[in-house]
């Protein structure tokens, strides 16, 4: 169910609800009741509903800024039941140009049958109520791409610049509905995030923000994934480079030559750096380690099945990885491998950068990595294992 669907669900859920304490109220009051067909009663009712809808809305909205859930519900019942009342001690020039347009001053209007002089009108105030519900939402997206834009500029500075942010939109559809993000609309938003990183690294005054510059000017280079048409345009537009992971060689022959095409006709300087992954796992149980992995990690997503069947449990396939990387090497592309863990855990990955030693590890009895120059800028991190067989090995080569 998409997010939009929920929230329509929600407020029917609500309207019923709101139907049945009014007539369980009215039933109480006996003589003293009023019906439906009085005036205004059905627009309350209703009303109350949709005042309840919104009222989630605007908690989600405070939830995307402050990040913390004890915070959020504190906040939003202090716009909702204290806010009035500290607007009943502004001088009264002040407070009835403000205590009407309170969130739930406001958003109560429509379930109020006869309004006060001052009050606004029902549909007026449901509005306004709906608007600040909004602008919660939208500044809870903009503000975790400003996290995510200082937290990413900051890091190569702790790094010595040896940072690549890679981005794709992924196919986890729980990952979406935790955020409360459509995941039919997780290519816009990543559109939208992505151009609002870009707004907040080329600001000429950096961030007003605690802790240290962004180390690179204009951000650290941003990998992409994803083998769409808006994905190539996404490497274009914004990314150092593209990571293909799925379809082996061939999917990664195609789409990097579209990268490369729509790299030049979007004037980018330079190349695009190209990668590609592959899944190996070797040992005793080897096929049925990596399938577990895969499948609990990608869960239902539709390529899983296939991701499973190409990845290499022989050595055999894993000369024929070498083989492809070398022809690769040759090309000047570059091949990412990675494999899937046991049960207990996934092996460490050693990250290598063009001139740079990025390797690290665990000492004796884990893994142990280093790096090694193949080629001018191109550097190659090695893994290998001291433990069980079951453990695996994994490689990384980039250009």
């Amino acid at each position: 169910m998409t997010t939009l669907a929920q929230f329509a669900l929600a407020a029917v859920l609500m309207t019923v609800a709101s139907f049945l304490a009014f007539l369980g109220g009215q039933a109480l009051l006996g003589s003293h009741s009023t019906t439906l067909a009085a005036a205004g009663v059905v627009r309350a009712v209703v009303g109350a509903g949709l005042y309840l809808t919104v009222v989630g809305l605007l908690g989600i909205g405070l939830g995307f800024i402050i990040r913390n859930t004890a915070g959020a519900i504190a906040t939003l019942f202090g716009l909702l039941l204290v806010l009035p009342i500290l607007g009943q001690v502004l001088p009264s020039s002040w407070a009835k140009h403000v205590v009407p347009y309170l969130p739930s001053n406001a958003g109560q209007a429509i379930m109020s049958i006869h309004q006060a002089p001052g009050d606004l009108a029902p549909w007026t105030g449901f509005a306004v109520f709906c608007g600040y519900a909004a602008a919660a939402i939208i500044a809870g997206v903009l503000l975790n791409a400003r996290f995510l834009a200082m937290g990413v500029a900051y890091a190569p500075s702790l790094s010595g610049g040896r940072l690549r942010l890679g981005v794709a939109v992924g196919s986890r559809r729980p990952d979406y509905a935790a955020a409360g993000v459509p995941f039919e609309r997780r290519g816009q938003v990543l559109d939208e995030q992505l151009a609002e990183l870009r707004r907040a690294w080329s600001e000429p005054d950096g961030f007003a923000a605690p802790g240290p510059p962004p180390h690179t000017p204009g951000g650290p280079p941003i990998l992409l994934g994803g083998t769409s048409r808006a994905a190539v345009r996404r490497v274009a537009e914004h990314g150092a480079g593209w990571i293909c992971g799925l379809g082996g060689a061939a999917a990664f022959a195609q789409t990097a030559e579209a990268v490369r095409d729509r790299w030049r006709r979007a004037g980018r300087d330079g190349t695009p750096r190209l990668l590609s992954i592959v899944n190996f796992a070797l040992g005793s149980g080897a096929t049925d380690i990596s399938g577990r992995f895969l499948r609990r990690y990608y869960g239902a997503a539709p390529f899983v099945e296939s991701m499973v069947a190409d990845t290499a449990t022989t050595l055999d396939d894993v000369r024929a990885a070498d083989e492809l990387a070398e022809r690769l090497r040759q090309s000047a592309l570059g091949i990412l491998r990675s494999v899937p863990g046991d049960d207990s855990s996934v092996a460490d990955q050693a990250h290598v950068d063009e001139g740079k030693d990025n390797a690290s590890g665990r000492s004796e009895g884990g893994w142990q990595h280093q790096a090694e120059s193949v080629d001018p800028g191109f550097d190659v991190g090695h893994g290998g294992t001291h433990c069980s067989e079951k453990r695996e090995i994994r490689r990384t080569v980039g250009v």
